[in-house]
């Protein structure tokens, strides 16, 4: 999925429960500004223009809670915690 714009609603993505999502900026600007709400429990790991891991941060709070994020990553992968269970680590991950 691609990011556009400088802010961006990642609700508005249609995001599905339990599903994982990576998504590509594709703007100008130097930061993106991330509304993370309503698409709780996640974690989000941040990586720059060469793929590599620069962050993460998770939510566990309510869906009614707001959240917001701000961050230079080029590549946002977005895993909900049912998957990360299953997850030790990310060690790379490829474009197609």
């Amino acid at each position: 999925m691609e990011i556009s714009d400088a802010t961006t609603i990642i609700k508005d993505f249609k995001i599905i429960k339990n599903q994982s999502y990576l998504f590509t900026v594709r703007h100008d600007s130097l930061s993106t500004l991330l509304d993370l709400n309503a698409i709780s429990p996640y974690q989000l790991l941040f990586f720059d223009e060469c793929q590599l891991f620069i962050g993460a941060i998770c939510s566990l709070g309510a869906l009614e809670q707001l959240f917001l994020s701000q961050t230079v990553a080029k590549f946002i992968l977005l895993i909900t915690h049912k998957q990360l269970d299953k997850l030790e680590y990310v060690v790379s991950y490829d474009l197609y």
